[in-house]
């Protein structure tokens, strides 16, 4: 019983009141040697800035991974086939290191606090001026910038994506065509009901047309969503085609895929189970009534680990009989209105009726630094409209809140928390950082495609959050540690002292 104690404060380190242990053999090797790397640029021309972030405060003995851990993983992920990058780069400037350009740079650098904007990677900045927006998803040097938002906690949106994805696999009528027959559970969006033993064609059939869908009680169609559809692990066996364009398409590859030098989930053995990280596909019907605002699609929850989310559809629904250009999507008034009310930025409203993209769903993403406030202000909330808060129960793992324009306001104006109010057109990828509260508000009938992963920026996140979800009711889906999170990091560590010690002649050296 006491080694998941000591492996633990091996994570987590000592509270300022107890001694720090000096008998581990992991610490003692960690913290012995050459080990520890410098900050600042290297023999190889790759920088190792810290990863996990050292300028927070508040909860430094609570969450913070100690330093060598920060040492030791950034150094890895830094330094892994580094030659190989060089060349694979030219050996060109404007790097990491380098400094912003143009009018804007200095701006933006004070808005975003980044030590880097580098120069060859189209971007932009949304929800003003906190909201990095990566332009060409094929990028090789978008890491680079990425991660400078990332280590902060800011989530980040890459466009584009569809352009490089087979888009006739991703279209309603090919899932209907070759799934029609399967059996699958349905949620209606409306009141959280369950539809079960459906024929999943008769979903797909009144994806884009109203006439077609399924109708309720009161005879009036029905929002709906495809609960679990490839159901669990499935979606490779099921759809190996889909599988390989999209991983073969994810933008930020060193994070996203499952043996990317920065997904620290790839450094588990072959012999271990390996943790569901995707994909999973989220299908579903656009909200259109005006009370359907105040309404989400996914409610507001968290998740243990990273995400990227790929809208790789958007279908505009059509009346019985009538064009598409009648549905024209920005001449829909219940869209534009939600669009208004959801606190969406200048920038991305021109996305809309300039660019004249498509806008697929509304998101609201909150620091994982701000769910406890979250917490505090749905529990008051609940208090007031006379509800129980069970002790084994959370207001945002339970999923059963979803902050309109009303709660927004609330936790901006009672707890200062702002969140990042975010339009997911097509093609856009959406990365939801570790802990990061989250939900999604579909405006149109939305096809997306997410996958997770572990990165080495918010992997104390996720340690932390599996600690938190033990103390769940047995019963809740998020009470198990399906991530392995203690084992991924256990053979990152254990992965990163191999490599030390296989370099160390010239880790004395430098």
């Amino acid at each position: 019983s006491s080694t998941p104690k000591l492996f633990n404060s091996l994570l987590l380190g000592s509270s300022h009141s107890q001694p720090r242990a000096e008998g581990s053999s992991l610490r003692h090797l960690l913290n012995s040697g050459p080990g520890k790397l410098p900050q600042g640029v290297g023999d190889s021309g790759v920088p190792f800035p810290s990863v996990f972030s050292t300028g927070s405060t508040g909860d430094k003995t609570k969450g913070a991974l100690p330093d060598f851990l920060d040492h030791i993983i950034a150094s890895v992920v830094e330094t892994k086939k580094a030659s190989e990058q060089r060349r694979a780069d030219g050996g060109g400037g404007g790097g990491a290191g380098a400094a912003p350009g143009g009018e804007g740079g200095p701006r933006r650098e004070a808005v975003m606090g980044l030590s880097v904007l580098d120069p060859h990677t189209s971007h932009t900045w949304l929800c003003d001026g906190r909201l990095l927006c990566l332009q060409d998803p094929g990028n090789q040097n978008n890491w680079k910038i990425f991660r400078e938002c990332w280590k902060q906690g800011q989530p980040v949106l890459v466009s584009g994506v569809h352009r490089r994805l087979k888009g006739g696999l991703w279209r309603p009528e090919a899932f209907s065509q070759e799934f029609g027959e399967q059996d699958v559970d349905l949620v209606n969006c409306r009141n959280c009901a369950v539809i079960s033993d459906v024929k999943v064609r008769d979903f797909w059939d009144g994806f884009e047309v109203i006439a077609k869908r399924l109708q309720g009680g009161d005879g009036q169609p029905m929002v709906l969503k495809l609960k679990d559809w490839p159901p669990g692990e499935d979606f490779r066996d099921m759809m190996p085609t889909r599988f390989v364009d999209l991983m073969d398409n994810l933008p930020l590859p060193e994070y996203t895929k499952r043996d990317g030098r920065l997904n620290l989930a790839s450094r588990l053995p072959d012999f271990f189970v390996r943790p569901d990280l995707g994909p999973k596909m989220y299908n579903a019907y656009g909200l259109i009534s005006t009370e359907d605002r105040k309404v989400g699609t996914t409610n507001l929850h968290l998740d243990v680990s990273d995400a990227v989310n790929v809208m790789v559809y958007v279908g505009i629904p059509q009346g019985e009989g009538s064009h598409e250009e009648e549905a024209d999507f920005t001449g829909c008034q219940e869209v534009t209105k939600t669009i208004e009310e959801g606190d969406v930025d200048e920038t991305t409203k021109r996305r809309i009726y300039e660019a004249h993209e498509k806008p697929g769903a509304l998101w609201h993403i909150y620091a994982a630094k701000d769910a406890e406030k979250i917490r505090e202000l749905l529990r008051k909330v609940g208090e007031e409209q006379g509800q129980e808060n069970p002790p084994d129960h959370d207001p945002i793992h339970d999923q059963s809140w979803y902050l309109d324009q009303v709660l927004r306001r609330r936790l901006y104006e009672e707890y200062g928390v702002q969140g990042w109010a975010i339009v997911q057109f097509l093609g856009d990828a959406v990365f939801i950082p570790a802990g990061a509260p989250h939900q999604v508000h579909n405006l149109y009938s939305c096809i997306k495609v997410a996958e997770d992963f572990v990165s080495p920026e918010h992997v104390k996140h996720c340690f932390r959050l599996t600690q938190e979800f033990r103390h769940l009711s047995n019963t809740h889906s998020n009470h198990e540690d399906k991530l392995q999170v203690k084992n991924i990091i256990y053979h990152a560590v254990k992965d990163a002292v191999g490599t030390l010690k296989a370099h160390e002649s010239k880790l004395v050296r430098s």
